[in-house]
């Protein structure tokens, strides 16, 4: 199996670009010694394979944990801190229970900016069979859009199409039921109604995946996963989809450069914020 995971154990520096149609540019540069630089990356449905490292590992648990934190003295002290968890239990009946948090928080001072972040718990087969199920739950949080949280849980049927050593690929197709509460903070102020009441919603969703896996040659491999998720009822066509796509060159046994790139399109948002939100990072892996 080709190397398919970006949080190993493991030292990072990172180039981190992120652009949304209502943000300028912000760019973000860690120069960190020793310590892992996170990526959050908010899919719907967590694609919880990339976190855990390969799939063929046989050890019966696995754990990675990172943090990071860089302050940056301007008006008021800038701190940004990175924290993540991802756990894994490997199972004599050749399943994978999956736990993974992930946190991100940036005050002004006293004045917090930004907290996203989510768990994850999913139970899954571990690439041993041609037709599985998958069951997951998660919860999830983001300050920026205005998400004071969204809770989902569900069951997929995952299909192995073709699982070789220098490719992978998969098909998912199952349903979650999906419990959300959302502010205004995240609206553009020429868009704010007079009345700015807490919104909940609950429905359930379609869900369905694809994920394909490719050794391209000894030094470089590429993975990519896309979902699309569809609401069920008078809302059908208004789908949220999210793809990601990572691309490792090996330069040395312990060393990797990674090229990561996230996106998702949410057609009809709980409140009236950008349909489209994408993010770039560039970094360097130093596996221990």
């Amino acid at each position: 199996m080709i190397f398919d995971t970006y949080c190993a154990n493991g030292l990072f520096l990172e180039l981190k670009i992120l652009k949304t149609e209502y943000h300028s540019m912000v760019k973000y540069f860690y120069i960190i010694t020793l310590l892992l630089v996170g990526r959050l990356s908010f899919a719907q449905v967590v694609n919880a394979e990339r976190e855990i490292g390969t799939d063929t590992v046989t050890n019966k648990w696995e754990l990675n944990g990172t943090f990071s934190i860089s302050s940056d003295k301007q008006k008021n002290n800038i701190v940004d801190i990175d924290a993540s968890l991802a756990i894994a239990k490997y199972l004599q009946n050749k399943y994978v229970l999956i736990g993974i948090f992930k946190n991100q928080l940036v005050f002004s001072g006293r004045k917090p900016l930004q907290n996203e972040g989510w768990y994850h718990l999913r139970y899954r087969d571990n690439d041993s069979r041609k037709i599985s199920p998958e069951y997951f739950f998660q919860y999830q949080w983001n300050g920026a859009w205005g998400m004071q949280y969204r809770v989902l849980t569900g069951a997929n049927c995952r299909l192995q199409i073709a699982e070789k050593n220098k490719g992978d690929f998969y098909l998912g197709l199952g349903m979650f039921r999906e419990w959300e509460m959302w502010n205004w903070s995240g609206v553009k102020l020429e868009t704010l109604p007079d009345q700015l009441p807490t919104i909940k919603t609950e429905k359930w969703r379609l869900n369905n995946y694809i994920k394909i896996a490719k050794k391209i040659n000894d030094k470089i491999d590429v993975s990519s996963t896309s979902y699309l998720q569809f609401p069920l009822k008078d809302e059908f066509l208004h789908p949220r989809w999210y793809f990601e796509s990572d691309i490792f060159y090996r330069a040395e046994e312990k060393l990797n450069f990674v090229f990561h790139f996230d996106h998702i399109w949410d057609e009809k948002p709980v409140v009236p914020i950008d349909h489209y939100y994408y993010s770039y990072s560039m970094g360097v892996q130093i596996k221990l």
